[in-house]
């Protein structure tokens, strides 16, 4: 078998958007796991609207991609940690795509080039589609998730941190809260110090 599990980032987070007026489509974001028609195999994330069209070597079959998560229904998430076990070498991961990749191949069909899979092949990449690779963990943005039902000077009389803060100052109470919500688990969306400089700006208009 392959070991295919060297290209994985250490953290993958799918967002979505909100729409920006009542008649505009919210946007998510999808990973996928991506066997080119060089044999190469890489994760890619990209951002849907629900009536994308499909890229032409992935709809013609050169490329094949198979959904590991998606942010359609909420942020979230992948378990990059499963992910790098399955697709080392021994993995099940790697084990279908070892098949997918031998099975897979690329002619001239008269118009285009194509792509092909035997029936071993298909079976394969049937298995890869259906799981869901999102890690049961809470995704939340980072101002959301300081702030929550506070009112902006209350959040930063909470963490003691003034709105006349220094940018060490607050450089130092977003590795502390970064810190905080790993411990509980939580992952954050966003940019902590962006997030509290948001707050101060918010405590400063109040008063």
């Amino acid at each position: 078998m392959t070991d295919y599990s060297k290209a994985l980032p250490d953290e993958l987070v799918l967002l979505r958007e909100p729409a920006s007026t009542s008649l505009a489509p919210r946007s998510w974001e999808v990973a996928l796991l991506v066997l080119d028609e060089d044999g190469d195999v890489h994760l890619r994330k990209r951002t849907s609207h629900g009536a994308d069209g499909v890229p032409m070597d992935e709809w013609k079959g050169r490329t094949m991609t198979w959904q590991l998560a998606s942010s359609k229904f909420g942020a979230c998430v992948l378990d990059i940690d499963r992910l790098r076990r399955e697709l080392a070498d021994g993995g099940y991961l790697s084990f279908l795509l070892d098949r997918v990749r031998a099975g897979h191949t690329v002619k001239w069909d008269g118009n285009n080039y194509v792509g092909r899979l035997t029936e071993d092949a298909v079976d394969a990449s049937d298995d890869i589609e259906n799981d869901d690779y999102a890690a049961d963990v809470e995704v939340w943005d980072a101002e959301e998730w300081l702030q929550g039902e506070e009112s902006p000077a209350a959040t930063l009389r909470a963490i003691d941190l003034p709105t006349d803060a220094t940018d060490e100052q607050i450089a130092a109470a977003a590795s502390m809260l970064a810190d905080d919500a790993k411990r509980d688990g939580v992952v954050i969306a966003g940019d902590m110090a962006e997030a509290l400089r948001s707050i101060i700006d918010a405590a400063r208009q109040d008063a």
